[in-house]
């Protein structure tokens, strides 16, 4: 059963989403929620829920929820008009792009305001980053770190991430299964230059994003409802098609089971056991999972064995950081790879002179539970989501 809180939660979301106030639970405090209302990020989705459903006798909750507010609002100005000057650029250079995640939902939702965004994420082709770097500059944005599968722009409180493919490398099958991305897109008009999928398609992508991360330690509040908002305003997609694709990539399984978290937190479905636990794990992840959920995924998604071999295996990668790993804080690795062993030596004696750093991998390792490295392995496995297959 689902407490007080959690109740609560449902109730907010539900109600700014809607448009409808929702009975809220017996004994529901909204400052009990405040906390979880940051991790999650979901400020004005939470304020505009508390109005709705006449949550206002708490005046104090409600002033720092609208103080948060409009922070939250400022930023949505920065980051759409920054944005909307960044793709008016693309076009004008003729550079390909196709807008993901929260940025291309936001107009789906009864109001661009309830969908907040830490970062702004645009797919582009790597061979024409050439050309896009001399249009972030001029627009005033630094460059930043490279991942696996993004390249980093900042300027002031706006990130944008250009992803050069839909899914990190490292998850082999769902990247085999996208490639880069642009099999499965095409121009939205005959000389435009921004991409899109069709609809089925860029639904798999958002439901795979959401899979990954609940996966690898989590995800939040605003994740889900972009299925359920997506599923409503695209009602008539062929959904015997979504589903065969999931089976493809082994998603199907946990696709129906968060079907009906949706189906229970946005429709008053029944609350089954898989629904609530979903919804259990989605609120009290944050935005993106927490600490110890993603230590405990990266152990398990590298070793198969039980938690005691699993948290030496950890260590030791810890120890010896994987080659893609390396090339990120060291790219003269992608030139010499013969240097890993060396670069690994100066690693450590970076690490040795850096002893808050180390203090903190330290109490890392030692924070590893065999316990709950196994429990976590076998909540994955009762969702539909384990590490079993080959990824």
């Amino acid at each position: 059963m689902l407490n007080t809180v959690e109740l609560g939660m449902i109730a907010l979301v539900r109600s700014a989403l809607s448009g409808k106030a929702e009975k809220l639970p017996d004994g529901f405090v909204l400052s009990e929620l405040l906390p979880l209302i940051k991790r999650q990020q979901i400020w004005t989705m939470a304020l505009v829920g508390a109005t709705v459903c006449g949550a206002n006798d708490d005046l104090n909750s409600l002033e720092k929820l609208l103080e948060a507010s409009g922070q939250a609002l400022s930023l949505a100005e920065n980051q759409q008009s920054e944005t909307n000057a960044l793709l008016r650029a693309f076009e004008e250079a003729g550079v390909d792009y196709l807008p993901l995640k929260g940025i291309a939902l936001k107009e789906l939702y009864p109001d661009t305001n309830l969908r907040s965004m830490s970062d702004v994420d645009i797919l582009i082709r790597v061979e024409q980053y050439p050309h896009i770097v001399p249009i972030m500059k001029a627009n005033g944005f630094l460059e930043g770190a490279e991942s696996d599968h993004e390249l980093n722009w900042t300027k002031g409180n706006v990130h944008i991430e250009l992803h050069k493919c839909l899914i990190p490398s490292y998850n082999k099958k769902l990247y085999a299964y996208f490639k880069e991305g642009w099999s499965k897109s095409k121009p939205i008009a005959p000389d435009a230059r921004r991409y899109a999928m069709s609809d089925e398609d860029f639904f798999i992508y958002l439901f795979t994003h959401y899979s990954k991360h609940f996966r690898d330690g989590g995800i939040g509040i605003k994740h889900l409802a972009d299925l359920w908002i997506y599923r409503n305003a695209k009602a008539n997609m062929d959904n015997a098609y979504i589903e065969k694709e999931l089976k493809k990539i082994d998603l199907d399984v946990f696709y129906r089971n968060v079907l009906q978290a949706v189906s229970f937190w946005f429709e008053e479905g029944p609350a089954t056991e898989m629904a609530e636990y979903i919804a259990r794990v989605t609120i009290g992840s944050g935005a993106f999972g927490n600490a110890a959920a993603q230590r405990n995924a990266m152990v398990v998604r590298n070793s198969p064995a039980g938690g005691k071999s699993a948290k030496l295996r950890w260590t030791l990668r810890m120890v010896f950081l994987p080659y893609k790993n390396m090339c990120q804080k060291y790219p003269c690795l992608r030139y010499m790879p013969f240097l890993l062993p060396v670069m690994w030596v100066v690693r450590w004696i970076a690490v040795l002179f850096k002893p808050k750093k180390l203090k903190k991998q330290m109490k890392e390792a030692n924070s590893l539970s065999p316990r709950a490295i196994d429990e976590y392995r076998d909540s994955l496995a009762y969702v539909g989501l384990g590490f079993d297959k080959k990824e």
